[in-house]
């Protein structure tokens, strides 16, 4: 189920000044954006906006956490998130020469919807690798019986020399004497 306006600012109405607003994205948000691959999650947006006649300032924090599935173990894990950011929003004609940091809309307009602005800083503020956080003792998060079972059946350098076609070795035999030139 798609919540409408739900991550609208309504800008028209406002006096010139600071204005702040809060928004809280939780599992629904994660629901509509199966991208993320993540199951849950509790992230507030805290956007102060600030109104002058022809330009609104936006300062957004983003805060929180999500449930997402670790890449070592497959097992999920709460990551915490973090974003500071800002943009400005101009006022023309040419509503398509928008950039990350200045938003141009039109005259008319009367509201702003940060619903995709969230998502983009939702999916930038992933790291690449989703890992467990290491132990206090230095090893590693993840599911013990999980990794066992990965060593278990991933080859190893001694494996790798076993029962292998012999015309790969005759071609690892060309890519070291290429390395070796």
């Amino acid at each position: 189920m798609k919540l409408v306006n739900q991550y609208i600012i309504p800008f028209k109405g406002l006096e010139d000044g600071e204005h702040s607003f809060q928004f809280d994205l939780g599992k629904t948000f994660f629901d509509e954006h199966e991208i993320l691959e993540a199951r849950d999650g509790k992230i507030a947006f805290l956007v102060v906006l600030t109104k002058k006649p022809q330009l609104l300032s936006f300062n957004v924090i983003m805060y929180g956490s999500m449930n997402i599935r670790c890449d070592r173990c497959l097992e999920y894990f709460d990551i915490p998130l973090s974003y500071n950011g800002k943009f400005i929003v101009k006022f023309g004609e040419a509503v398509e020469d928008n950039t990350d940091e200045i938003w141009i809309l039109h005259q008319n307009d009367h509201e702003l919807d940060l619903g995709q602005y969230f998502f983009d800083c939702v999916g930038l503020s992933l790291p690449l690798q989703k890992v467990h956080p290491d132990n206090p003792n230095g090893s590693f998060g993840c599911d013990q019986e999980m990794l066992k079972l990965i060593k278990m059946h991933s080859l190893t350098d001694t494996d790798q020399g076993k029962d292998i076609d012999p015309r790969w070795n005759k071609l690892k035999d060309l890519l070291n004497d290429i390395n070796k030139n």
